[in-house]
């Protein structure tokens, strides 16, 4: 879960880092012309490499579902929500973490500081690119701690580090805290994925996915709606507030439900 998590960090850090540098230079539609034609060839060299892969290796015979009653149905599905409930904050948490500093965190550096655009692009890209690190390690780290633990000590952090960037204007204090947020919002998501894999029959492992994603970009996105309107009427500092609010949240509801975690092995 690590490394996957830790390659697609990976991208989004190259991006981040280029793109406000090439926004500087050649302005705001150019970037879109590149990542069109990188998409473009992602999807070409795709091809050509798996272009002699059996069909076999393409079928998942385990995932495919029988007719079922409506009624049956649903208390399936029911059943499936009650064994994922526990993660489902904190998944929405991480999402929302990843679109509050993606869209909020320029605006306050913006109008806290008198950083340029290339410079607030490389402070973000910091964020992206020690999550990245912290993916990679992540095999290495829960060998010292246990998941439960990475998991409470995430999102006390990353709320209290939240908070944080809602009263510092010290450029170096914001760099220190937007590498304890990387750490600590990056490592979450492994962490949540793993438990969720761990507690999920094979078979409805996709289905358990799809339901954690939904959420996670579905409420997600409302956060983010909600963040920008209270911005607009209170000040740019107020999503990071929210997200702070919601990280406590997550790992007060990890505490009170240690019981259960515990029932999973670490």
């Amino acid at each position: 879960m690590g490394v996957q998590s830790a390659f697609g960090d990976f991208g989004a850090f190259i991006g981040i880092l280029t793109t406000a540098f090439i926004v500087e230079l050649k302005g705001w539609s150019f970037p879109f012309y590149i990542w069109a034609i990188a998409g473009v060839l992602c999807l070409f060299s795709g091809l050509y490499i798996t272009r002699n892969t059996d069909e076999k290796y393409l079928e998942n015979t385990k995932n495919r579902v029988e007719k079922e009653n409506i009624k049956k149905l649903i208390n399936k599905e029911w059943e499936l929500l009650k064994k994922i409930k526990l993660f489902l904050p904190g998944s929405i948490v991480s999402g929302t973490s990843w679109g509050i500093v993606v869209s909020y965190l320029p605006l306050l550096l913006v109008e806290k500081t008198t950083l340029s655009l290339s410079l607030i692009g490389i402070i973000i890209s910091i964020w992206i690119g020690v999550g990245t690190i912290i993916c990679i390690l992540y095999g290495k780290i829960i060998s010292f701690l246990s998941r439960k633990t990475i998991v409470i000590l995430s999102y006390l952090t990353m709320g209290i580090a939240a908070y944080l960037l809602t009263t510092i204007t010290d450029i170096f204090l914001i760099i220190i805290i937007m590498i304890i947020l990387g750490i600590s919002s990056f490592i979450s998501f492994p962490a949540i994925f793993s438990y969720v894999s761990e507690i999920t029959d094979d078979p409805s492992e996709g289905r358990t996915f799809g339901y954690i994603f939904t959420f996670q970009l579905g409420i997600g996105t409302l956060l983010l709606f909600i963040s920008g309107v209270t911005a607009d009427i209170w000040g740019i500092w107020t999503p990071f507030f929210i997200l702070g609010f919601f990280s406590i949240l997550t790992a007060i509801i990890f505490i009170i439900n240690l019981k259960k975690i515990n029932s999973i092995n670490n």
